[in-house]
């Protein structure tokens, strides 16, 4: 999504396509990287947050996921972004770029134990 102050990401993909089809991608449609100022990972599966820590270490975008994938990224051995920076499961969250919010519903996705919502 565009917005008047940047740009918010959508899933990552996998780490290895996340060069070429997202940086590349944007490129191609004349949209500048650097402009992403948020990723929302709608959960912790590879091909949804694979480039997330691309996107965070090189072009500094703030990564919104849901508190249970927190969870299943910090636990795991690939090389996922870091920090709880944005999103807790069952928050509402707004994230505004001066004339663009954005509101968003974190629910629990079917692969994680109910367990861990509480």
């Amino acid at each position: 999504m565009t917005t008047n102050d940047g740009i918010i990401l959508i899933d990552t993909l996998y780490e290895y396509a996340s060069d070429e089809a997202i940086v590349g991608g944007l490129r191609k449609l004349r949209l500048d990287p650097a402009k992403v100022k948020y990723v929302i990972v709608s959960h912790a599966h590879g091909d949804h947050v694979g480039g997330a820590k691309l996107m965070q270490d090189r072009f500094g975008s703030r990564i919104v996921m849901g508190g249970p994938d927190w969870d299943a990224v910090e636990k795991s051995v690939n090389q996922y972004p870091n920090g709880n920076q944005s999103g807790t499961s069952s928050q509402r969250t707004a994230r505004k770029l001066r004339s663009t919010t954005r509101r968003l519903r974190w629910w629990p996705h079917p692969a994680i134990p109910r367990e861990r919502f509480r």
